[in-house]
């Protein structure tokens, strides 16, 4: 959290040297791009209280989500480019939502540059206890066994969570044929 703070502390000080103005000179807007409550949405609210602390003007947090993050992404895209509007995003909206959907609102690579990474969140796979297995092994033959039992819960098209599940769908899907 540190490290993120600091880059982005440099970030706005090359933007206050690049203008005439004091910055910042108005409220800092951290985009999310997803809904309220979750990881992306708890991290920012804490990465933008200890801004408003550090820089003695006010950090909010705008919870845009919809199409994967997509909406977020472009909002910020749209927005002008004056050191005042930041998205805070997990990789789909950067990284594989050019693959995922047709069109996209706005191209990633060239409407928006990337910061710093300030936070890792690790994908967990759980288990209701009533599912009786004890493996990821397990898992993958009572999947195999019992086609159409089993769902996951995902941010929707495009989130990380979704990615992750279909990945793991597909290396269970080669690993019930034996392909590696």
């Amino acid at each position: 959290m540190k490290r993120a703070l600091l880059t982005l502390l440099i970030f706005a000080g090359s933007l206050a040297q690049a203008s005439a103005q004091d910055w910042p000179s108005k409220p800092i807007k951290l985009v999310v791009p997803f809904a309220t409550g979750g990881a992306t949405d708890v991290l920012t609210r804490l990465l933008c209280e200890q801004l408003t602390v550090e820089l003695k003007t006010p950090c909010v947090v705008e919870n845009k989500g919809g199409a994967g993050g997509n909406l977020g992404g472009a909002a910020v895209a749209s927005a002008p480019p004056d050191g005042y509007t930041f998205l805070v995003s997990a990789p789909g909206v950067l990284a594989y939502n050019k693959i995922l959907y047709r069109d996209m609102p706005f191209d990633p690579d060239k409407e928006l540059d990337p910061i710093c990474l300030y936070a890792f969140q690790p994908n967990v796979l759980v288990v209701n206890p009533a599912v009786p297995v004890k493996s990821v092994k397990e898992l993958i033959a009572y999947a195999t066994e019992n086609p159409r039992k089993l769902n996951y819960a995902s941010g929707g098209v495009g989130s990380t969570s979704y990615v992750a599940g279909e990945l793991f769908r597909t290396m269970a899907e080669e690993d019930a044929r034996g392909d590696y």
